[in-house]
C-alpha cells in the first residue's frame, strides 16, 4: 500500500504551478462570450455596447495581469498527517484545517481544461460543508484521494476490540 508521504507530498505547497494558466484560459473565454454578447448588443443599443465592451475589457486586463497571478501566489494546500490545511484569500486571509476524522467522503473530478493540462480537483465533503481544492496535479491528486479514502477506510479501534 502505497503512503501520500512517499509521493513527497507531505508538507509541500500542493497548487499546480500550471493552475494560473487554466484560470487565464477560464477569463479568455469568458471574455470572448461577452465580446460576442457585445456584438450583437452593438446593433440594438450602440453606445451601451461601448460602454459595456470598455468595461468588460478594464475587467478581464485586471483579471490577467493583476489578479490570477497575485491570487495564484496566495492559495496554497498543505498535507499533514491527519490534515489538510487550505490557506487562502487576497484581501482576507483564511486558514481552513480540514481533520480527516471529519472527512465524510472525498470525490476527485477534472475538467476539459484540466484534463489536458494534467490536473484534477478534489471535493472534500464534511457534515454540513465542503471544501474544493482546485488545480492539484493528477499525480497529487489521486495520492491525497488514496490517502483520505485509506484513513476513512481503516478499522477503527471500537471495532478491532
Amino acid at each position: 500500500m502505497e503512503k501520500i508521504s512517499e509521493k513527497n507530498i507531505e508538507n509541500r505547497n500542493l497548487l499546480s504551478e500550471k493552475a494560473g494558466k487554466v484560470w487565464q484560459i477560464r477569463m479568455s473565454v469568458i471574455f470572448v462570450l461577452y465580446t460576442v454578447f457585445s456584438g450583437i448588443l452593438f446593433f440594438v443599443l450602440p453606445l451601451l455596447c461601448i460602454v459595456f465592451l470598455s468595461a468588460v475589457v478594464m475587467i478581464y486586463v485586471f483579471m490577467m495581469f493583476y489578479y490570477i497571478p497575485a491570487v495564484m501566489k496566495l492559495v496554497s494546500y498543505r498535507f499533514e498527517k491527519d490534515r489538510v490545511i487550505l490557506k487562502k484569500g487576497l484581501f482576507t486571509r483564511r486558514e481552513i484545517v480540514v481533520l480527516f476524522s471529519k472527512i465524510q467522503y472525498a470525490v476527485m473530478f477534472e475538467g476539459v481544461i484540466e484534463k489536458r493540462m494534467g490536473l484534477a480537483s478534489i471535493n472534500i465533503l464534511l457534515a454540513g460543508s465542503d471544501v474544493i481544492l482546485w488545480e492539484l496535479s493528477r499525480d497529487d491528486a489521486a495520492a491525497l484521494k488514496k490517502a483520505i479514502d485509506d484513513f476513512l477506510h481503516q478499522p477503527s479501534e471500537e471495532l478491532q476490540a
